[in-house]
This record gives structure tokens, sequence and C-alpha cells, in this order.
């Protein structure tokens, strides 16, 4: 086995394994493990070795390892830091996805765009299978508690970040519908969509909906030759696909009162429960000194002072609306450097479908789209080591199109 396919197996393959099996130890067995802190520490090292071999590998180690470092300084110095092993586990979630991405440059020559892709798809179907068997075998995990609505996670910790990975996956699946139409990525489409429902989240579902219905109106889009499947896969989404998921969701709420406020209009206008937090924000940030703006407070002493806010005394309560907590955690230099390089290849990949009318670029700016407004409103994806691990992947897609976009011209 190469090395380049050693390495996405374990990214993309392994991963989600590890993930269950830290879950089913904390779900079953009350406990902790370091597995997972090993499994993800060993990506990070891997990549060291290969982190001057590239330009945009030494970009990203120059510009962000000094800013983090200088982050840290003013939060030690501001006694904002009382639990070092807690401020690194908050960092990893961006060192390892950005990690993965220097490895991906490095074998940029070797790796393609279909392979990487279809990596990524089996890194959706293999948490989408889990949840369903475990759903079905009876021992999921339901993805609020017992007491508050519809919806199971598998085993799997982080219930809404697993759902934007489905539905970040599930734009894969699309694509290569459009593409051609082979009966096999209906069917990895179909399971997505399912698992993205039955997860239960309202922004996993409004994602699931946005996927069937962009690929409905896909041919209005995207210049290409539809095969037969396609368009009976079309049909079938459009007179069966859409009442079925009208019903379910009309059922749910019907018979889920949790599930039911959540849908709430009024609610979801104003933000639910993620404007609680970001008023809460809002009333902790006015303190902030000139300084605590541009260098951030460290998530430590973030959470802290949000679960004062609220009352929660003695305890942490993370901010989830992703724009709010990476500029409070890390101010607005390098928390707002953390935003806008997604934000940068999502427009990126706007501007390819302008200039192309290509299927790729179409799904990837929806996959974009989704995860943009899935941290706004939902959190958990720009802060999202399950997600970004997904993103990762559409970033270095996006550099390969240029390049060979260029390359023609």
């Amino acid at each position: 086995m190469s090395t380049l396919k050693f390495f996405l197996v374990c990214v993309y393959v392994l991963s989600p394994f590890v993930d269950m099996y830290n879950g089913y130890v904390q779900q079953f067995f009350d406990s902790r493990t370091i597995v997972p802190v090993i499994f993800k520490m060993m990506i990070i090292l891997f990549s060291f070795r290969y982190i001057l071999r590239t330009n945009k590998a030494t970009i990203l180690l120059r510009v962000f390892s000094p800013l983090l470092l200088f982050c840290y300084l003013y939060w030690e110095s501001s006694c904002y830091v009382d639990d070092l092993i807690e401020l690194l586990r908050y960092a990893s979630k961006f060192i390892y996805p950005y990690s993965i991405l220097i490895v991906l440059y490095v074998f940029r020559r070797q790796l393609n765009t279909d392979t990487l892709l279809h990596y990524v798809l089996a890194y959706g179907l293999i948490c989408a299978v889990s949840i369903l068997l475990s759903d079905l075998l009876g021992f999921s995990t339901d993805s609020y508690g017992e007491d508050y609505g519809y919806g199971v996670k598998g085993l799997f910790n982080a219930g809404n970040d697993i759902g934007l990975s489905l539905i970040l996956c599930n734009c894969v699946s699309a694509y290569y519908i459009g593409k051609g139409g082979d009966a096999k990525y209906i069917l990895f489409n179909v399971i997505l969509l399912i698992t993205s429902f039955r997860i239960g989240s309202v922004a996993g579902m409004m994602g699931a909906v946005s996927v069937v219905l962009f690929l409905i109106m896909q041919p209005f889009f995207v210049r290409n030759k539809y095969s037969k499947n396609f368009y009976r896969y079309k049909h079938l989404l459009l007179w069966a696909g859409i009442p079925l998921i009208v019903y379910s969701v009309y059922l749910i709420m019907n018979t889920d009162a949790y599930t039911l406020e959540k849908f709430n209009i009024e609610r979801l206008i104003s933000g639910g429960a993620r404007a609680v937090l970001a008023e809460a924000f809002y009333a902790v940030s006015s303190d902030f000194t000139v300084a605590d703006g541009l260098f951030g407070i460290g998530s430590n002493e973030l959470f802290v002072r949000i679960a004062h806010y609220l009352g929660l005394y003695g305890t942490e309560r993370a901010l989830e609306v992703d724009h709010l907590e990476l500029i409070g955690s890390f101010g607005f230099i390098l928390g707002g450097l953390l935003l806008l390089y997604p934000i940068f290849y999502w427009l990126r990949y706007i501007n390819y479908y302008v200039k192309e009318r290509d299927g790729l670029s179409f799904w990837m700016a929806i996959a974009f789209s989704l995860f943009v407004f899935h941290g706004i409103f939902a959190g958990h994806a720009f802060t999202s080591i399950v997600a970004m691990t997904v993103l990762v992947a559409f970033i270095f897609v996006a550099d390969k199109m240029y390049y060979k976009i260029d390359r023609e011209r």
C-alpha cells in the first residue's frame, strides 16, 4: 500500500471507527479513552515531515503558527488560561484538519479529484450506515437525550457535526448522479438522506431537503448530458421523495412536541437557542479590551464567561455560533483568518461555476454554502473536526480545479 493510500484510509475510513469507539466508551461506560487523541496526534505528527515541502504548507505554518503562539502568550499574560490541556484540545480542532490538507498538497500530483471524493463519500457512508444499523439493533444514542425529542446519532458523540458531514458527503453523491447516473450513487444518496433525517437536527433536515431540491433543479443550472437513471431518480424524488419528506416531517412534528417547537417559524427566524447564546456573547464581549478583541480571550475563558452570564456557575458553556466563538476565542486576527479561509474557497467555487457551469463547481458551491450557513445559524461547522475533515478535501479539489482551468487557458 502506498503512503498516500495508507493516509487516506486512515483519515477517511478508519477515523469514523475511532470516533465510534470513543462514543461507545463514553456512552456505555461513562468513561474516556485516549484512543482518538492518539489517533489524531499521529495524523498531525505524520504531516510534520511534509510541512515545508509545499508553498501552501509553508504559508499555513508561517501565518497560523506565530499567531496562535502570540495569542497564547497574551492569554497567559492576562491570566485567561487555567487549563492548558483543554486549550490544546480546542486548538486541535483546527490543527488536525489543516494537517490533513498539508499532506494532500504534498501528494497533489499523485492524487486526483475522483479518488479523493470517493474517499470522502466512503467516510460519509460509513458514518451513515453505522447510525442506521445501531438504530435498527437498538443501541443507538438519542441525539438530544431521552426527554428531548426525535433523533438518533448512533455511537457518535456529536450529532450536529455528523449531520453536517453527511450533508457535505451527499453533495458528492449528487454530483456523481448528475455526472453519470450510476445506480450505486443513487443508493448512496438515499442512504445519506435517510440518515440525515434520522439524526433529527433542524439544520440537518433542512440541509437534506436542500440537496434534494438542487438535485431536482440541476438541469436548469448545469449544462450536461444526463443519463436515464438521473431523470428517473429526479422524477422519483419529485413525485414520491418530496411528498414522503413532507409527510415524515409532519408526522414527527405532530408526535414530538420538542421537534415541533424547533420548527416553529418565529423561533427559526429569531435564531432559536443560538440567539440566546449570541446575546450572551455580545454581553460578555462588551467588556473586552482592544487587545481582547484582537487576540481573543481563549476558549476556556470565553466559555466560562458565557456560562456565568447564563447563570451556570462553576462550569463552561460552548457558544455554538461559529463566527462568534472564533472571534471570542482567537480574536479578530486569527479568528478572522480561520473564518475567511473556507469562505475564500466558497467564493472561488461560485466563481468557477459562473465561468464553467459545470456539475462539480455547482455542487461544491452548494456544499460550502450549507457549511457556512450551518456554522452561522447552528454552529458545529468551522469548529468541528468531523465537518472540517470533509471540507479540507473540497478545498484541495478547488485548487486542483484552479490549476487545471489555468493550464487549459
